[in-house]
């Protein structure tokens, strides 16, 4: 009997429960308070469709010359002049005289070794004489076979080798002659000078440091995993595969300029400290000596260089902020349940993201920034229509 009364009570508590849910969801709320529903975020989307992404590699890289020379005279003297515009950071160009040097010594050993050729000749004149006197003597002794010695062979043939090693002296003093008016090599300009009038220069010591002004390289240091997007024959050099025009960015005196360069070539080796791999560019005519340039490209410049790419066909453009830490991407599948994606990042820049896989065309990616993402979370999406600031 006992047991039926506590049965009978649990039933009397649990239909007052009920009945007192029903009242208060009947007036709306608890406590005199309305109950409001909680909606879900409300976030922006961006709808990537495949099209083909051309990336734009950007670096910084210092301006150096093609080419270097350096003014070293072939023979010794003192410097008699001096071209005006030998001057350290002047402007030269190809076969312009730079400097002469005094050739009255060699003048002098000229004249001297030509007299040697002169007694050289005239001893061979005699001894072919007595050779020939000595054939004669041989044939009225009768000798049918005479030796070399006794038809003074040996004499003669020393004779004519001294003949020739004067005339090649003769020859050496007048290329030396030649080589007195220093000209330059090509189009450049003076790096640097040690040279003036009447000094006494040696053959051999360097005067002065010439740099090409033609063509001017520059040299930016890339990631390795960058030149998968250039088309380097890894396999067969290190030149490109074909043509790469791209642009430069200098600025000098307050004023800006973009100049349009090429790619040349990958250098051989990895920079020893950052382990970048270091492309050349080539900027022709930096000096505007041939065409009109607002500012020119001195060496020793720093720019910034702009090189596209190859096309990545197929790609899936998004912003940079839809893109979380670990390359995962929220979008809103249906129903706005939210679905994360891991996906694989071709090329990432500052403004954009490119996507190669684990992301299909015409997903809404969620570029607004949500605290704590759940899979199948609810979430609302805003019209396109609306700006979001």
């Amino acid at each position: 009997m006992r047991a039926l009364v506590q049965i009978a009570l649990v039933l009397v508590v649990l239909a007052g429960g009920w009945r007192l849910s029903e009242t208060l969801a009947a007036r709306g709320g608890v406590g005199g308070q309305e109950v409001v529903a909680v909606e879900p975020p409300l976030v922006e989307t961006t709808v990537p469709v495949a099209a083909p992404f051309v990336p734009v590699l950007r670096g910084t890289g210092e301006v150096r010359p093609r080419r270097m020379a350096s003014v070293v005279p072939q023979v010794s003297g003192a410097v008699l002049w001096v071209s005006p515009r030998l001057v350290r950071g002047g402007l030269i160009r190809e076969g312009e005289p730079l400097l002469r040097i005094d050739g009255a010594d060699l003048e002098l050993e000229r004249r001297r070794l030509e007299a040697e050729v002169e007694r050289a000749r005239a001893r061979v004149a005699e001894e072919e004489a007595l050779a020939s006197q000595a054939r004669r003597e041989q044939e009225l002794l009768g000798v049918e076979t005479p030796g070399p010695l006794a038809l003074r062979v040996p004499q003669l043939a020393a004779a004519t080798a001294a003949v020739q090693s004067a005339e090649a002296a003769v020859d050496r003093v007048l290329a030396d002659l030649g080589r007195l008016e220093l000209v330059a090599p090509f189009d450049g300009a003076v790096e640097s000078l040690d040279v003036g009038l009447g000094q006494l220069v040696q053959r051999g010591n360097r005067l002065a440091e010439l740099s090409s002004t033609d063509v001017a390289e520059i040299v930016v240091p890339l990631r390795d995993a960058d030149l998968r997007h250039l088309p380097f024959s890894l396999g067969a050099g290190l030149e490109p595969a074909n043509e790469i025009p791209c642009t430069v960015e200098v600025e000098l005196a307050g004023q800006r300029a973009t100049l349009e360069a090429r790619v040349d070539r990958l250098e051989g080796s990895l920079d020893s400290r950052t382990r970048m791999a270091r492309v050349v560019l080539q900027v022709e005519d930096p000096y505007g000596l041939s065409t009109e340039r607002v500012i020119p490209l001195f060496n020793g410049s720093h720019v910034g260089a702009r090189i596209p790419g190859l096309p990545i066909p197929g790609a899936l453009v998004v912003p940079r902020e839809a893109l979380m830490p670990g390359d995962v991407l929220w979008v809103a599948a249906e129903e706005g349940r939210l679905q994360r994606l891991k996906v694989e990042v071709a090329w990432r820049d500052r403004e954009s993201v490119v996507i190669s896989g684990g992301l299909e065309s015409g997903s809404r990616v969620l570029v607004s920034p949500l605290a704590n993402p759940i899979p199948g979370m609810s979430v609302r999406l805003l019209p396109s229509s609306v700006e979001v600031r």
